[in-house]
This record gives structure tokens, sequence and C-alpha cells, in this order.
């Protein structure tokens, strides 16, 4: 790939984190954008009602859906000292009801509701929070949504 940064990053665990940003530190010096593009719950709780998923599954899907992205910023910011952009994506089952979407509809609604406030914090120091809404994609992930076709 010809990439000069190849890091394993589980957003769960912090030493990976860190070293992910520390490596852009040492190479680079600044980041001028970050993309946040990833979501995960396990498919029991994602493929069930939202008031039947456990709370070990909605746990693990705000982990990594969303604080992973307040992480992330965090690490980001002072990497940002002239200014820079944060990006997630997201999806319209974090607005309005979407059949088949079921617990991520209310992890995408605390995402959304993270870049507002991270974009508040961070706007002072011109650094720009968006989330993105490409619509639905087939991905891997997306496999595991029944019959997801909004």
């Amino acid at each position: 790939m010809g990439a000069p940064i190849i890091l394993p990053l589980d957003v769960r665990e912090d030493a990976q984190m860190e070293a992910v940003f520390n490596a852009i530190k040492t190479k680079w010096g600044k980041l001028d954008f970050l993309l946040h593009a990833i979501a995960f719950a396990p498919k029991e709780d994602l493929q069930g009602r939202v008031a039947d998923c456990s709370r070990a599954g909605f746990l693990t899907a705000m982990d990594i859906s969303c604080y992973s992205f307040i992480r992330m910023a965090h690490m980001a910011e002072p990497l940002m000292a002239n200014g820079g952009c944060l990006l997630t994506t997201s999806y319209y089952g974090g607005e309005r009801v979407i059949e088949n979407y079921n617990m991520m509809g209310p992890v995408k609604s605390a995402l959304e509701g993270t870049v507002k406030y991270l974009a508040a914090e961070m706007g002072k120091r011109h650094i720009r929070v968006n989330a993105l809404s490409p619509g639905p994609i087939l991905t891997r992930a997306a496999g595991g949504l029944a019959d997801l076709t909004n």
C-alpha cells in the first residue's frame, strides 16, 4: 500500500490508540484530518428489537461506535494546532426510525449528538467536526442488519 504508518488499532485498547497517535506525532508532527468510519454491535443485539438488546451489547456498540470518536478527538486535538477536521460516518437511522436498523439507531443518534458538542468545543480552535451520512452501504457490517434497504 505504501502507507508510511500501518499499526493495529482496536479502539477498545487505549495502548493501541496511544501508539497510533504517538506514531503520527513522531512521523508528521501534526494531523490535518481524522476519519472515524467504524461501528459495531454484537449480531444478537443488532438483529433484535431495541427493547431486547443486552446491556453488554449496547455498551459495546456505544463504546466502539461512539465513544471511540470522543477518544480520537481528544488525542487528535493537540496535533491540530493550526486547525483541522474530524469526520465520522452516520446514517439517517440516527435521526428517524428506519425499519430493521434496530439498536444502531440510538447509537448513531448518540454519535450525532457527540458531533454537535465536539464541534462547539473544538470550533474555537478551528477544528471542524462533522458527521457524514452516505446512505446505506453494503459492507460486511451492514450485512448483519436484516433487510436494511433505506
